[in-house]
């Protein structure tokens, strides 16, 4: 998830069974591969609601250094 945020995707994105077109069109298109296949393993945890919510909030940077009272 890291690497997706890094590439623009966002955690909204991150519920769609594919890789939003807007965001990699913007991409370089060596990079699409990799997009694809980090998207795919975000499948089976789409499906797991707990770990599914634990890992957007682990991914999200800026949530992390709030979350460590270094936010703001």
């Amino acid at each position: 998830m890291r690497r997706l945020r890094g590439r623009g995707f966002t955690e909204i994105m991150f519920g769609d069974d594919a890789a939003p077109y807007a965001v990699l069109r913007r991409l370089p298109a060596d990079e699409w591969s990799r997009v694809f296949d980090d998207w795919i393993r975000l499948t089976p945890w789409r499906r797991a609601d707990p770990w599914w919510e634990g890992s957007l909030r682990a991914s999200d940077e800026w949530r992390g250094w709030a979350s460590a009272g270094r936010g703001r």
